[in-house]
C-alpha cells in the first residue's frame, strides 16, 4: 500500500492489526484494495494480496519461554495505559510501551540496535518472590571463517525490588526485556546476538538467537 506525502511523493505505509488465536497453524490473507471514488464508481479497482503462514506455539504454563526477538526501530513509553479498544489498531502496545517493528534487519553505524522480548512463566514464590537474568551476547559472522565473539552487554534483572512491589508474573504481568545498543563501534557485517534468559531460582536457562547486518 502507498499514501501520498507533502509534495506529491509516494511513500510506503504501515498496516498493523492485532487478533487472538489458538495454538496451531493458520493462513493468513491480506487484501489491500482501493477506495470506490463516488464520481467513479464504475472504474475497476486494484487490489493486492499478501499471504502468510502462522505457526503460534503452545507455551506450557510450567516451563520458563520467551516470545519471538523483535528488532524495534524504536520504544516509546505511554503516559497511561491504552483502552482496550485500541489495542486491535495498536497491537504492539505492551503495558505503557509501544514497540515500532522494524521493517528489516539491516542497519546502519549510525542507528541503534533495539532489541526486544517477552519473558513467559519465571517461577514465582509464594511470597510473590522472582528473580529473572537476561544477557546478551554478540558475535560477528564471517563466511569464510567460523563466527567469533565481538562483545556484550551489561546483564539485565528483574527482581521485585526493580519491577516494583505491584509486579507480579503469575498474575499475567507481561515481563519485558529489551536493549538500545549504539553501533557505532560496530564495523561492517553480519552479526548474530545471543540472548540468554535464565530463571535464577530454578536454574533454567533459555535461549534464542537474532542475527543482523550493519551496512555503511
Amino acid at each position: 500500500a502507498v499514501r501520498r506525502r507533502r509534495g506529491g511523493t509516494a511513500g510506503p505505509v504501515r498496516i498493523t492489526r492485532g487478533f487472538s488465536a489458538l495454538p496451531g497453524e493458520y493462513d493468513l490473507v491480506v487484501v489491500v484494495r482501493e477506495r470506490v471514488e463516488a464520481d467513479r464508481p464504475r472504474l475497476s479497482r486494484r487490489a493486492g494480496v499478501l499471504t502468510r503462514r502462522l505457526i503460534l506455539p503452545d507455551f506450557p504454563s510450567d516451563e520458563l519461554t520467551v516470545s519471538s526477538i523483535m528488532l524495534a526501530d524504536r520504544v516509546t513509553v505511554l503516559d497511561r495505559p491504552l483502552p482496550d479498544d485500541q489495542l486491535t489498531e495498536r497491537p504492539y502496545v505492551i503495558g505503557l510501551s509501544e514497540i515500532q517493528p522494524a521493517a528489516d534487519n539491516f542497519l546502519r553505524q549510525d542507528e541503534e540496535l533495539i532489541v526486544v522480548l517477552l519473558v513467559y512463566n519465571p517461577f514465582v514464590t509464594p511470597e510473590r518472590k522472582f528473580d529473572v537474568e537476561v544477557e546478551y551476547h554478540f558475535y560477528s559472522r564471517h563466511a569464510d571463517s567460523p563466527e567469533r565473539f565481538f562483545n556484550r552487554t551489561k546483564p539485565q534483572r528483574f527482581t521485585p525490588a526493580v519491577m516494583g512491589p505491584q509486579f507480579d508474573p503469575s498474575a499475567g504481568h507481561p515481563l519485558m526485556a529489551g536493549q538500545g545498543v549504539p553501533l557505532a563501534a560496530f564495523p561492517q557485517g553480519d552479526y548474530r546476538l545471543a540472548i540468554k534468559v535464565t530463571d535464577i531460582v530454578t536454574g533454567r536457562s533459555i535461549q534464542r538467537d537474532v542475527v543482523f547486518t550493519i551496512l555503511s
